[in-house]
């Protein structure tokens, strides 16, 4: 289908702000055939209407003129007003918390929107004729332990449903003062609300379970629970009611429900590739006028597919923006409107948030600007409902993006290990492999000043001086200059870092999270953020492999000098326990102490585990905390605490079958002027080849793509099965030389004094797990801290 990028204008005076900054910073527009940081590939359709950051739901007025969508992102909240013929945005209304529930009233006049954690529902009188809206005040559900997602209006206009996600309850509301009629209990974090088309039952999807309750929509009893696929989410009743259609984020699939009967009628496969393993991630439904074709929106695939409901198969694909949240229908038929989260590019942030980037005429300006949650900006966009031929033509585009997926399903990649073309090209393979996950730097930030790669010296914070080791394993080993993580902040990257993949559940709710929308971190192993095909350890595990772990899906809440405990059920016994995770009080060397007695231990009894994971998180920095060791001192510390592995594994009897795997969970801590994903990554061992500099495109998916290469384990997600392995790096001859780690150029126990530069600020700084604290304040606490400090002024004794 032809690529149409033009940009709706806001035509309403006194918006220009509020559009200009949802719009983002230094957006690049996509072009035909634009990458994004994961490696995959966009080639949006249709018009485009750039929106605010995580657009997640969109629905249509009564006449068939508007749009409404809620924004719910880490930036500027709010409900947005679109026209629906010319995707000029007509009103944009701010709230402070908002999600997924969005309703108009029958008669259209009124709009009604979540506030999350607010524990209500906003009210705007809506006039059809401008798009205007005009703020009613906030019907309060609960407090405090409330978090409202999806809403529904009955057709008679007098009762509001409400699901009370935190809370598992399903609440009806009097529509004309807002009291509450009745609330029940349902599934998991309900989601989404559908009605039946005589308002006789409600239908909730449990989005962190795996059911749809049916709820008598006038007594409030809880009639029915559906079993349907894991993490449902949008729902969708047929015109006739017969019929309830559920998206299922983590198994690719859309289930139909017979209302007659509240029983699974069929289920449906709406991937791109028949049979993928999970990353689709649909979480939006539409029926086209004639009930024939449903479409889906697969945010994992940042397209729309178009489901033959006769025949149960994927007929077609729409290409869209990256990670696209909902699809709707126009009422009259003539459009296909859709939203993407993330927008139709990547961006480079080299201005976020380093002072000596930024130009003086700029000093004044907002650098938060450059984080990469608020660059991430959606957009709604607009086309014809697409005949046979043109879907068609989207399915085979649709897949050409997202070519290395195919690739590898000719070869049956995903139900067995993949061997050609991708096996490890030195003979023996090595046999076991070392995994280390740091904290969110950036490439620039650290390997920026090595004048072999693609870096930028000036932004080099904790170039060389910090972190010799890391310069000096890069300088023997491979130079990775274009490794974007997939990741954007912690609680996503630790899914990414360990299953090439992050549920609809965390990618829908950090970004309320991180900007203190949200007070719950449950991204890393909670029930409600796991993968339905695990984490890496599993596949390993499942293989017959030996997995040793070390803080990572750790509990980092216990006390200093208890026993660390799993957080997940496979890493029971498998885990060190006097390993400590993320805990800033304790140093990388002490960490590197405990894995260093355990490695010893292996070497002596040979056995070491096949698959370790090591976290080593002090990178991550304390800022400028009075008393904390400063932000040189940290990350000295970390490029020691790697460079002390590499010694001991290089100085013994595994040095020559095993390979070090050392990445970012994240990029979100500074600058880099090429993409807001960069990190510094690297690749070592006996079978690696030496002084190479290798500037492939490669992913967080691509570094596990090849750690299943050399342990025989099958793809967990579509991520990992399509990534680029990173095959070029291995040498044709094993090169057994050990290397020697280089002890630092900086004091490792300097602490920052009561007065250093943002010493207040970081003091209120939550610092107990990885992106507690505000990221934007904390960057821009250490990007100025850098600008003032010089390593020369912690070296001790050594040049």
């Amino acid at each position: 289908m032809p690529i149409r990028t033009k940009i709706a204008a806001a035509t309403v005076a006194g918006l220009a702000t509020l559009v200009a900054a949802y719009a983002g910073a230094e957006r690049l527009h996509a072009a035909n055939g634009t990458m994004l940081p994961n490696g995959w590939t966009i080639t949006p359709t249709g018009q485009i209407t750039p929106l605010g950051t995580l657009p997640l739901r969109v629905i249509e007025d009564a006449t068939g003129h508007w749009l409404a969508v809620s924004n719910a992102g880490y930036g500027p909240q709010s409900v947005t007003i679109v026209d629906e013929h010319t995707g000029a945005i007509a009103a944009i209304a701010p709230l402070a918390k908002t999600f997924y529930g969005l309703a108009f009233a029958p008669n259209g006049k009124t709009l009604y929107a979540s506030t999350a954690a607010d524990g209500g529902i906003r009210r705007f009188a809506f006039d059809a004729t401008s798009g205007s809206l005009r703020d009613l005040g906030a019907w309060q559900i609960g407090t405090g332990t409330q978090w409202i997602a999806g809403l529904a209006v009955s057709s008679d206009a007098r009762v509001i449903y409400a699901a009370s996600n935190a809370t598992n309850e399903l609440v009806a509301l009097d529509a004309a003062s807002g009291t509450k009629r009745w609330a029940t209990k349902v599934g998991d974090q309900p989601y989404a609300i559908a009605l039946s088309p005589k308002d006789e039952f409600a239908y909730v999807s449990d989005w962190a379970g795996e059911s749809v309750d049916v709820v008598n929509a006038a007594s409030g009893e809880n009639v029915a629970r559906i079993k349907v696929g894991p993490h449902p989410n949008a729902l969708l009743a047929s015109p006739d009611g017969a019929s309830l259609y559920v998206a299922c984020a983590n198994d690719n699939t859309v289930y139909a429900i017979d209302t007659k009967t509240n029983s699974v009628r069929a289920h449906f496969d709406v991937a791109l590739i028949p049979n993928s393993p999970e990353g689709s991630t649909p979480d939006g439904l539409a029926l086209s006028t004639d009930g024939k074709t449903l479409f889906v929106a697969d945010a994992g695939n940042d397209a729309v597919v178009a489901l033959d409901l006769a025949s149960g198969l994927v007929i077609g694909a729409i290409p869209l923006g990256w990670y696209t949240t909902d699809v709707l229908v126009a009422h009259d038929g003539s459009q296909l409107i859709a939203l993407d989260g993330h927008g139709i590019a990547g961006h480079a942030n080299p201005r976020y948030p380093h002072p000596d980037a930024w130009p003086t005429s700029k000093q004044g300006a907002n650098p938060d600007r450059y984080y990469v949650a608020e660059l991430a900006t959606g957009d709604l966009e607009r086309l014809a409902v697409p005949d046979q031929k043109s879907l068609a033509a989207g399915l085979s585009a649709a897949r050409n993006n997202v070519a290395g997926v195919v690739a590898r399903m000719m070869t049956d990649c995903y139900s067995v290990h993949c061997v050609a073309p991708d096996q490890i090209p030195i003979s023996p393979a090595p046999t076991h492999v070392i995994y280390v996950i740091k904290e969110n730097r950036t490439y620039d930030e650290v390997l920026g000043d090595d004048p072999r790669g693609n870096g930028r010296a000036d932004l080099a914070i904790f170039g060389a001086k910090i972190t010799p080791n890391i310069h000096s394993l890069a300088d023997t080993f491979v130079l990775l200059d274009n490794f974007d993580v997939d990741a954007e902040v912690s609680a996503d990257g630790h899914n990414w870092s360990t299953a090439a993949y992050s549920t609809d559940y965390v990618d829908k709710l950090w970004p309320s999270t991180y900007s203190n929308r949200r007070q719950d971190y449950d991204y890393e192993g909670s029930a409600a953020s796991r993968p339905s095909a695990g984490y890496i350890w599993d596949a390993a595990i499942a293989k017959g492999l030996s997995v040793r772990d070390y803080g990572e899906f750790t509990d980092f809440s216990t006390r200093a000098g208890d026993a660390e405990k799993p957080v997940v059920a496979s890493l029971v016994g498998r885990i060190d326990p006097h390993y400590r995770g993320f805990d800033l009080h304790v140093t990388d060397q002490s960490r590197m102490d405990e894995w260093i007695r355990e490695f010893n231990q292996f070497v002596k009894t040979g056995d070491l585990p096949a698959f370790e994971i090591v976290r080593l998180p002090n990178d991550h920095t304390a800022a400028t905390r009075a008393g904390a060791r400063t932000p040189y001192a940290m990350v000295a510390d970390n490029d020691l605490a790697l460079g002390r592995m590499i010694d001991a594994l290089s100085h013994s009897r595994y040095w020559k079958d095993t390979v070090v795997f050392v990445l970012e969970d994240d990029a979100q801590a500074g600058p880099d002027h090429v993409s807001d994903h960069r990190t510094e990554a690297l690749i070592i061992g006996a079978s690696i080849k030496r002084g190479f500099v290798d500037d492939t495109h490669y992913t967080t998916s691509s570094m596990l793509a090849t750690i299943e290469a050399i342990l025989g384990l099958k793809a967990m997600s579509q991520y990992d099965s399509g990534a680029t392995r990173l095959r070029s790096d291995f040498a044709s001859v094993a090169d057994p030389t050990p290397w020697t780690a280089l002890k630092p150029n900086v004091d490792l126990t300097a602490v920052n004094p009561p007065k250093a530069n943002g010493a207040k600020a970081s003091l209120l700084l939550d610092l107990s797990g990885a992106d507690r604290a505000d990221a934007a304040t904390f960057n821009r606490i250490l990007m100025q801290w850098a600008k003032s400090h010089k390593p020369s002024t912690e070296t001790p004794g050594r040049p």
